[in-house]
């Protein structure tokens, strides 16, 4: 396992302060953590920094920056559970060697992002929530104080402070130690045979080595590996003439001072005109650019057929997503017997396991009598035998503008989710992009329940 001081240890020229953001609260005895996270910066400090960023009664966060040589004098404050911050004795719920977290990558970039570098991230596991009832209310006294800071409530701020993009009361952590690694892989792609990788990295890594590992099409079986020493080179290039396409190659980057510490990529040959077969069929008739012109750029249309077209666009875009898709076209109502209108859709998809997608279409903005009736139509389906079984019914617009504001159910997929999606298609697999959707999804109900209970 790797540990912050082996990091620390290897890479030791690469850091030179470090900014501690700490969220502190007065239990009525003693100032208790709530939220402390470090940053290693490679920034030259002339001199140490403290900042008050906000000094309440209950309530403060302070933001520091040392200089490096005084990293381990904190963290070794953790293993008996209390550091100083800004002349007060900030103490942590029981104490902890730092050296035990365990180290995760931060793919999705939920933490704070260094240009040029990867971002791992020490945790320690502890929800102060759940320990102190009082808490909860200290953070909504400073609410109107933060608002007029522009901020949307306290948790929004101490996530701007601390670099969590999504801070709330069930955030189970109280201790951060984020690191930047400088060196990562900026672009992989297969092309005439040549897998080429292009690296960025500080110049004081002159030690770096990929590995390259290449799979049949049961994803076990490994029919290529190679690894190359990197000296100066920022591109470097692989023969791999007996990579079929759709086959997958697995890419890793890493300081031969630390080989268990790796940047991994993943993908899928061939990776610059990948184009699954089905894709790759649907790009003779019609080219996927001009497909992607469409969603983006309805007003080019002729007004007279543009809903007609911008409904068959989207509906071939789900379809390149490997997904099962009607376009209801004529049948778009649904009635019952009695000729009660439940609501109305313009497509339906389906992963064929755990998600239905019930679609409507706007070339425009979307408004919210559109989105009311697309859920009120969800919500009678959940209650329709067999579709009730389907674990996920998703409400979506597609439209290549986003709404002023939705505190809706519904999700919007706009302009720069189309885009992703369009590049996702060429080398994602339909899970890989079934799950781009629905973790938009659930980010927006996660947001919507934490409204809810403020």
């Amino acid at each position: 396992m790797v540990s912050i001081s082996d990091i620390i240890k290897a890479f030791k020229e690469c850091y030179n302060s470090f900014e501690i953001s700490s969220i502190i609260h007065f239990n009525g005895m003693s100032w208790r953590n709530v939220l402390t996270s470090f940053y290693l910066s490679n920034e030259v400090l002339e001199k140490p920094q403290e900042n008050v960023v906000f000094n309440g009664d209950n309530i403060k966060i302070f933001k520091m920056r040392l200089n490096i040589s005084d990293l381990f004098n904190y963290l070794e404050g953790l293993k008996i559970g209390q550091i100083p911050l800004c002349e007060l004795l900030v103490y942590f719920d029981k104490s902890f060697d730092y050296d035990s977290l365990k180290i995760i990558e931060d793919e999705y970039n939920r933490y704070r992002r260094t240009e040029g570098a990867r971002t791992f991230v020490f945790e320690r596991g502890y929800n102060v929530f759940n320990n102190d009832n009082l808490l909860f209310g200290h953070l909504e006294q400073i609410n109107a104080d933060v608002i007029k800071l522009g901020f949307i409530d306290a948790f929004d701020f101490i996530s701007y402070h601390t670099g969590i993009r999504s801070y709330s009361t069930s955030y189970s952590r109280d201790f951060l130690m984020i690191i930047p690694i400088f060196f990562t892989i900026n672009s992989v792609k297969v092309e005439n045979g040549i897998l080429n990788i292009n690296l960025i990295y500080d110049n004081e890594f002159r030690d770096l080595q990929i590995n390259a590992i290449g799979y049949a099409k049961d994803n076990i079986t490994r029919i290529f590996r190679e690894n190359r020493e990197v000296n100066a080179e920022k591109n470097v290039h692989f023969p791999v003439e007996n990579m079929l396409p759709d086959l997958k190659l697995e890419i890793y980057l890493f300081s031969r001072r630390l080989p268990e510490l790796q940047i991994k990529e993943t993908i899928w040959v061939p990776i610059n005109q990948p184009l699954l077969p089905f894709t790759q069929t649907y790009n003779q008739f019609h080219k996927l650019e001009d497909l992607e012109n469409i969603l983006i750029k309805p007003e080019t249309l002729d007004s007279k057929s543009r809903s007609d077209l911008y409904e068959k666009a989207v509906c071939d875009l789900f379809s390149l997503c490997g997904l099962s898709t009607i376009h209801l076209k004529d049948h778009e109502v649904l009635r019952l017997e009695n000729k009660h209108e439940i609501g109305s859709a313009d497509i339906l998809a389906y992963d064929g396991l755990a998600n239905l997608f019930v679609i409507d279409c706007d070339t425009l903005v979307p408004d919210p009598k559109k989105m009311g009736n697309l859920i009120h139509l969800c919500r009678y389906l959940r209650s329709v035998p067999k579709v009730n079984e389907v674990k996920n019914i998703i409400p979506i617009i597609v439209s290549p503008n986003p709404p002023s504001s939705n505190d809706t159910d519904v999700l919007v997929l706009a302009g720069n989710m189309i885009q992703q999606l369009f590049k996702g298609i060429h080398y994602k697999s339909k899970k890989e992009l079934v799950a781009i959707i629905t973790e938009l999804y659930f980010q927006l109900q996660f947001a919507k329940q934490r409204h809810m209970f403020q």
